[in-house]
């Protein structure tokens, strides 16, 4: 099934919603376009953290960042540095949690979300449990690249 456009729209809104929630500005989004699963390039960077979504619709989300980023935010959330795995970590999955957290709105109560777990570094294989077709949304953010991928039935 292909993620209809107004769900799009509905996800590019909970993604603006979470920045705006943090009391930072709005990320840009580039154009989404499919993932293909077996491209050599992956859209991962240096943080992803994964959500399964069950119930009503069936598949996950990712966002993935770059280090810095996430850096960024998170002195933006706690005003820490984030020089550590032990921060950085938690905020990816933070910000997973609540994104997705946030799509419940567009897509209701049966869109049951999974505890989030985070991938530190770009693996060599994209093993995210996501339903095909897979999107991939990307955006900038303070000059920062990140992607929300989904993937949905």
């Amino acid at each position: 099934m292909k993620i209809k456009t107004e769900d799009v729209s509905a996800l590019l809104e909970c993604i603006a919603q979470y920045f705006t929630s943090i009391k930072a500005e709005k990320p840009e989004f580039g154009v989404p376009y499919n993932l293909d699963a077996k491209a050599h390039n992956h859209p991962l960077f240096d943080y992803s953290g994964h959500i399964g979504i069950s119930g009503s619709h069936k598949g996950g989300m990712v966002i993935t960042c770059a280090k810095a980023m996430v850096k960024e935010i998170l002195h933006i959330v706690l005003g820490s540095e984030g020089n550590s795995e032990d921060e950085l970590v938690p905020m990816i999955a933070e910000m997973a949690n609540t994104i997705a957290g946030n799509a419940r709105t567009h897509f209701g109560s049966g869109f049951d979300i999974s505890v989030p777990s985070v991938v530190v570094g770009q693996p060599d294989e994209f093993k995210f449990l996501l339903a095909e077709p897979t999107l991939v949304i990307p955006l900038t953010w303070k000059g920062y690249s990140a992607n929300v991928i989904i993937g949905l039935t």
